[in-house]
């Protein structure tokens, strides 16, 4: 859950977490700052992670006062657990939450599970080289879906367009929502249901900007903006809301203060 301007109105409060108190002592990385970007619960609900501006920390829900895990927080890297809540992945790291066992991705950028011992993750081919021996960087020549066990050993990969990234996957579908940029045009994008394990593209459509959204209903549904529409029929959910509604919160929420 990504922290919005809400207010918690006439909602019970139920649970707090003081990271005050919780992280006193603790070393933050060097900017040392307690602002949260993001919170997240583990699938099953047991664990929460909050991101700060360089570091993730893990806590147990059931005992917020102490810190379970901490992981250097990089944009490109991403934080995410197994389905089951048993594996974390987080900048490129693999950590195995029974027994901390911990391997490392090497040169890939977004990874996600897709299974709860299998991750996927891109990679990009080195540019070739231009006439006067300079690296072209314009562009990538050529990318790669690598798909990686729960210990960090690729299984196998698929060539893509270079122009791909990874937004969101559903481990019930075994699907991934991407977004592809043509480089050439400033605004043209695509955005892309994928199943990688068919290495085919399921879906497609034409967007200004890159895919605000997220898989819903275990993959069944793709909500983004304010509205949701149907994974498989493409349709929309639902009448949507429209920029004037207030943005209503669930009967359960987080609120940062």
């Amino acid at each position: 859950m990504w922290p919005a301007c809400v207010q918690a109105g006439s909602l019970k409060e139920v649970w707090e977490l003081d990271l005050k108190k919780a992280l006193q002592g603790e070393n933050l990385g060097p900017h040392q700052s307690l602002k949260v970007y993001a919170v997240q619960f583990s699938p099953d609900g047991q664990q929460i992670a909050v991101h700060l501006a360089d570091t993730v920390v893990l806590f147990r829900v059931q005992d917020p006062k102490t810190v379970l895990m901490r992981f250097q927080r990089e944009f490109y890297g991403g934080f995410g657990w197994s389905p089951d809540s048993r594996v974390i992945h987080s900048s490129g790291h693999v950590i195995q939450l029974s027994d901390s066992r911990t391997c490392e991705l090497s040169n890939v950028i977004f990874p996600q599970f897709i299974s709860n011992n299998s991750l996927i993750a891109l990679s990009f081919d080195a540019n070739p080289l231009l006439p006067n021996g300079k690296v072209d960087s314009s562009w990538p020549r050529a990318a790669h879906l690598r798909f990686y066990d729960a210990d960090c050993q690729e299984q196998d990969s698929w060539e893509v367009s270079p122009g791909w990234l990874i937004s969101d996957a559903s481990p019930d579908r075994g699907l991934l929502l991407v977004w592809e940029i043509d480089h050439l045009l400033p605004y043209g994008h695509t955005e892309l249901i994928v199943s990688p394990f068919t290495k085919r593209v399921i879906r497609s459509r034409s967007v200004t900007r890159g895919p605000v959204g997220w898989f819903a209903d275990r993959g069944r549904a793709l909500c983004g903006g304010n509205i949701c529409w149907d994974v498989d029929t493409a349709k929309q959910i639902g009448g949507g809301r429209s920029q004037e509604q207030p943005l209503r919160l669930p009967p359960v929420a987080v609120v940062l203060s």
